[in-house]
């Protein structure tokens, strides 16, 4: 146990509830969730570097070791990251010892940061290399974390509020029209925003639950989604291990010139979502986004849209969104099938002549919602009714 004095009373204090105290005061002044998450990595980073042990023994070196050090680890940072990023993982350590009053010769030290180079990495995953990824694990877990973060365009920590300490739960999902699920991200507070599931991603998930559940895990609202195989809350890095795995058995990145990959680990998925549903004309881009938890402008602050509304803009896109060619056909046939009379119960067994059909017409060799839109609806009712009589 130890003792500490703080004004005029005992205090004892267990070593294994020692807390870092000038850290927490950083992390005190960092709102945002994704701010937090970063700070936290790059900080421990540095910790782990420096040979520390936690943020008072930095604050108690001269400011000249402090000084090399952090010259030191510039350098070192020169051989693993982008020089684009270096000056990211620098703010933390310079807003940690400014808000800790520690003060240095910044301008003698950013002499050492490394000259910018064009950006790399601004690729996004294609749907074939995403089905590489698939292919190469049969861990339901695996599996529903590649379809989660392609569905929502999520970034990496939605699944773990480093803030609120609070993981994505199940009832953070609800249920939506055509048997796909909306996604509450960062709920109740500043950042909550909502994103949905393709029905792919909902039985990719639903298929992991139910392992966990037959494994005898009792599974609640407040459960985690994604959890560890000791029943803990997963967290960011545990993700980006088992997305590096599958990336690097499928060999699904390709390089730059300067090493760096084409596209990021993470945010490749993140970045098809948004790819995919700008492309598509027909989908609101307020509404995208909304779904990437984006606040631009005054729109992106005061524009409110309805669940339901931002569902229809989802739905516009939800077929390029989706990984399985077949369950891409099972939308489009859904689409297909609002476009002629409810009553007809051959429906069913004609539409996959109607499709063969279309993708003739077309000259395409998948169908989308997109060349579907190019026929009128008396068009393809026209069409659909051409088999029934037939």
């Amino acid at each position: 146990m130890g003792v500490e004095n703080m004004g005029g009373k005992i205090l004892k204090t267990s070593m294994k509830e020692k807390v870092d105290q000038p850290f927490e005061l950083l992390m005190a002044s960092v709102k945002s969730t994704t701010s937090r998450y970063t700070y936290k990595t790059h900080y421990n980073q540095f910790l782990k570097f420096s040979g520390m042990k936690d943020g008072q023994q930095l604050i108690d070196t001269t400011p000249k070791k402090l000084t090399e050090i952090i010259i030191a680890w510039i350098l070192e940072l020169k051989k693993e990251v982008s020089p684009n990023t270096i000056p990211s993982y620098l703010m933390v350590v310079k807003s940690f010892l400014e808000i800790n009053d520690i003060e240095l010769k910044w301008k003698k030290i950013k002499k050492f940061y490394p000259a910018r180079v064009k950006k790399s990495g601004q690729n996004a995953y294609s749907t074939e290399q995403v089905k590489k990824m698939l292919s190469v694990t049969r861990v339901l877990q695996h599996i529903a974390l590649i379809h989660f973060y392609c569905s929502t365009g999520c970034r990496v920590g939605a699944i773990f509020d480093e803030t609120t300490n609070r993981p994505l739960c199940i009832g953070d999902l609800r249920d939506m029209p055509y048997d796909c699920q909306m996604v509450t991200v960062y709920p109740d507070t500043i950042e909550e925003y909502k994103t949905f599931l393709t029905p792919e991603a909902v039985i990719a998930i639903e298929n992991y639950l139910s392992q966990r559940r037959n494994k005898g895990e009792i599974l609640t609202k407040d459960s985690p989604v994604f959890a560890t195989f000791h029943g803990k809350p997963m967290k960011a890095e545990s993700v980006k291990q088992i997305i590096k795995r599958a990336i690097s058995v499928s060999n699904v990145r390709g390089q730059t010139k300067n090493g760096r990959y084409a596209i990021q680990l993470m945010h490749g998925f993140r970045k098809r979502f948004n790819t995919i549903m700008k492309l598509n004309n027909s989908v609101n881009d307020n509404a995208i986004e909304k779904m990437m938890g984006h606040k631009n402008g005054l729109d992106g602050t005061y524009l409110q849209i309805p669940d339901d509304r931002l569902f229809e803009e989802f739905y516009k896109g939800m077929t390029d969104l989706t990984i399985s060619s077949e369950e891409r056909d099972q939308i489009t046939i859904t689409k297909l099938q609002n476009t002629v009379p409810k009553d007809q119960e051959i429906i069913s067994q004609i539409m996959p002549k109607v499709m063969t059909k279309l993708r003739e017409e077309l000259g395409l060799d998948k169908i989308t919602p997109e060349s579907v839109d190019t026929l009128s609806k008396q068009q393809l009712q026209n069409l659909v009714k051409n088999f029934v009589v037939n």
